[in-house]
């Protein structure tokens, strides 16, 4: 029985990304009954919203993704810099990256797959 690896390569950044919408998730619930729990709906939905872009169509999911991790890094340190905070935007930066990486390995692979010009 042969082991495909491009699956797992096409699964892992929708398996992280369905990671960091749970974690958010029960972050919301455990400790979202504070001030700021319209905004934490509000950052849960538009990590939903990203996903399932990125589920969709993998380059624009990807770059939306490394905008939200790099706009999140904008705001956050404008007021204190710790290290917390790019930890904190880390896997918004990796999830794009593997979004973007499966898209372009995905198609070479269809290139070398093919042999055939588009022309």
């Amino acid at each position: 029985m042969k082991f495909d690896y491009l699956k797992i390569f096409s699964w892992t950044p929708k398996i992280i990304a369905s990671i960091v919408l749970v974690i958010g998730l029960v972050a919301l619930i455990i400790y979202g009954s504070g001030d700021y729990f319209v905004a934490g709906i509000m950052t849960w939905t538009s990590l939903l919203l990203t996903t399932l872009i990125a589920w969709k169509n993998e380059p624009i999911g990807g770059s939306i993704f490394i905008i939200l991790g790099s706009g999140y890094l904008l705001f956050s340190m404008s007021k204190l810099f710790d290290l917390t905070y790019i930890f904190a935007a880390a896997p918004l930066f990796v999830i794009g990256s593997l979004f973007i990486l499966d898209y372009v390995y995905l198609g070479r692979k269809e290139e070398t797959i093919e042999g055939v010009d588009d022309f």
